[in-house]
């Protein structure tokens, strides 16, 4: 649907979608899960809802994306995969505008870690989270509580600096009037 509530186009997906990118040429981008099903996919859909490509998350483990932007034609999927058995890290994944990946780095140690919330800068990202590792890229956690981290990473996911950030729920959400 456009800014108006006209729909533009429809498009039927497996799973349920998360979220949802609009890119630059007037495409989508929507995350989509199937906890059932094992299944976690990218597809990337033109103007009129016609399918380009996907790209599957699914041989990662059980996938979720808390924040996607394009940037230089790049797209930058922020998330959180849980394997069986294993810990929970943060990965951030850079997919081409073909689909194919370009990049791809975890961030943690061998706890459990979550991203919140991420914002575009003009260098990068700046990504808020909490950890439960004492070890690894985060290694703020006390006795293994949860501890809110700012990580700053760059365009080319160079993880540039973290610290430990006020409380695991701290952390920006949005806008009001203009703040």
């Amino acid at each position: 649907m456009d800014y108006n509530g006209n729909l533009l186009c429809e498009v039927i997906v497996k799973g349920t979608p998360n979220e949802v990118l609009e890119l630059e040429d007037g495409g989508f981008v929507l995350f989509t899960s199937s906890y059932t099903d094992g299944l976690y996919a990218l597809p990337c859909y033109d103007d009129q809802g016609n399918l380009r490509w996907t790209y599957s998350f699914s041989e990662e483990g059980s996938v979720y994306i808390a924040s996607m932007y394009q940037r230089n034609g790049d797209i930058y999927c922020f998330g959180e995969v849980r394997v069986q058995g294993d810990c929970n890290n943060i990965y951030i994944w850079r997919i081409s505008p073909e689909g194919e990946l370009k990049q791809k780095i975890k961030i943690g140690g061998c706890d459990f870690e979550s991203v919140y919330r991420v914002l575009q800068t003009e260098d990068g990202f700046t990504m808020y989270g909490s950890t439960q590792s004492r070890d690894g890229d985060l290694p703020f956690s006390k006795n293994g509580y949860g501890v809110g981290f700012r990580a700053e990473i760059s365009d080319d996911l160079i993880l540039l600096h973290a610290e430990e950030y006020e409380s695991q729920y701290s952390g920006m959400v949005g806008y009001h009037a203009g703040q």
